[in-house]
């Protein structure tokens, strides 16, 4: 979750999480070809889902004038992007607010 959230802030990752290179991987040459199996197991199926979803609802909401209108509008996705943006305040703390920080 924090690295999706860290891709979808635009953060100092070159490279999106490994988990949406493998949506994109499978989504142009199909899961055989990625994994060396014809299926996914449920478990996989949601990190992949939960991935794609962050970077997508992130786009969203940034995409709205009214982020707090969104959020009453689209609870169960500004939960998941809220707890993602925790995860992330954890993972990167180095990059929280780094393109706005000023010094005194």
């Amino acid at each position: 979750m924090a690295a999706s959230y860290r891709y979808a802030e635009g953060g100092k990752s070159s490279s999106p999480p490994r988990e949406y290179q493998l949506i994109k991987a499978i989504d142009r040459f199909g899961v055989m070809a990625v994994y060396g199996r014809p299926v996914l197991s449920a478990g996989e199926i949601r990190r992949l889902a939960l991935t794609e979803n962050i970077i997508a609802w992130h786009g969203e909401r940034a995409a709205s004038k009214d982020w707090p209108k969104w959020g009453r509008e689209n609870k169960n996705k500004a939960r998941t992007l809220h707890q993602a943006a925790r995860l992330f305040s954890q993972y990167f703390p180095d990059e929280i607010n780094s393109d706005t920080e000023t010094e005194d």
